[in-house]
């Protein structure tokens, strides 16, 4: 019986979080509809909409509103815009298994975001950059990215992201049995 029950409850919250997440995407969607919503808000909330899809996994879906985030963002001039919707396109391929492609992205990506002064973007591209090259199996190319990101991370003291990279270096010199090196990595 407490199995049922739990079973339940866990199958509402998962529907009711479902639910909440469609509802935020509809309400996204009717902020573009606006007549006066400028190009860079615009792009945001398609960006929200992308991010949105991510989180659901429906990537396609998110795909495609990053790509159109991206359209509009270049033919505003929005830097930002192209960054963070080529960032969430890249992710999205990622996530369906194209790796080549992903990095394509993530590598253009990065480049986008070296042109405006946020770090923290640029460390979150060389984590993503990392996390594709560690999936193809090029674990110095892995190792050296999520370095690069580590070292922004330090620079800007931002504490999750350096755990974000020293958990990644974990798996990459896990994956090259180096054990000792991986245990000291998670530790930090």
């Amino acid at each position: 019986m407490r199995v049922f029950i739990l079973l339940l409850l866990f199958s509402h919250f998962l529907l009711t979080d479902i639910f909440a997440q469609s509802m935020k995407i509809d309400s996204l969607q009717k902020v573009l509809q606006q007549k006066n919503l400028n190009d860079t808000n615009r792009v945001n909330t398609m960006i929200l909409i992308s991010w949105d899809y991510f989180i659901q996994s429906e990537f396609k879906l998110c795909e495609d509103w990053a790509k159109k985030a991206m359209i509009l963002s270049t033919k505003v001039k929005f830097i930002r815009g192209e960054g963070r919707g080529e960032f969430l396109l890249a992710r999205a391929i990622k996530e369906q298994g194209n790796y080549q492609l992903s990095l394509k992205h993530h590598l253009n990506a990065l480049k986008t975001r070296k042109k405006f002064t946020n770090k923290r973007s640029a460390a979150d591209s060389y984590n993503s950059i990392g996390d594709v090259y560690n999936n193809l199996g090029d674990y110095d190319k892995a190792l050296n990215y999520f370095i690069l990101s580590l070292k922004i991370f330090e620079e800007i003291n931002d504490p999750m992201g350096l755990a974000w990279s020293y958990c990644n270096i974990g798996v990459v010199l896990s994956n090259q049995n180096d054990m000792e090196g991986a245990i000291e990595n998670y530790d930090k």
